[in-house]
């Protein structure tokens, strides 16, 4: 039983490499790479909530409305179609992760982004890759629980007289419901 939910689980999450095809293929090299745009202008629950959210169809449209070079672009035609029909785009997720695991981006972003001033590039780019250079989001890095806790056991400080990391969470309730 076991083995059959772990199968069942382990094929509803992307892995590494693969293509998720979405509605609108919205161009992160474009916003994030040419114009420079921080993933927090978009995605801006991660610097405050467990997740990084989808940014509202709204803001997409404050911002394309007054950008008349890009309107005939079937992208941005679709983009509108959506608007105008009152329908949210139905994106896919890319770096879902089990409903069992508990990720969270605040304290993440709160940590590396803002207390110790790291590249918004790297923090992001460290689970997602090098989204700047990318066209629609890939899932490039395995988010796995093994490749979290090497992170943590890299990246933090580890107290030779507990051996447990001082900056990283030493329980499994911390990632695990």
């Amino acid at each position: 039983m076991l083995l059959l939910s772990a199968t069942a689980l382990g094929s509803s999450v992307a892995a590494a490499g693969d293509k998720i095809g979405q509605p609108i293929e919205f161009p992160h090299d474009i916003h994030a790479g040419k114009m420079g745009i921080n993933c927090m202008f978009c995605h801006t629950y991660a610097r405050r909530s467990a997740v990084s959210g989808i940014p509202p169809l709204k803001k997409c449209i404050d911002c394309h409305e007054n950008i008349d070079s890009v309107k005939d672009k079937p992208r941005i035609k679709k983009l509108f179609e959506y608007w105008k029909t009152k329908q949210p785009i139905p994106w896919k997720k890319v770096h879902d992760l089990p409903d069992f695991v508990r990720f969270n981006h605040e304290r993440h972003i709160q940590r590396f982004y803002f207390q110790q001033g790291r590249p918004v590039e790297e923090v992001c780019g460290f689970c997602h890759g090098d989204v700047k250079s990318m066209t629609v989001a890939e899932k490039v890095k395995p988010i796995t629980m093994g490749w979290c806790v090497s992170c943590h056991e890299q990246d933090h400080h580890v107290d030779t007289a507990t051996a447990k990391t001082t900056n990283g969470p030493n329980d499994c309730s911390y990632c695990h419901k």
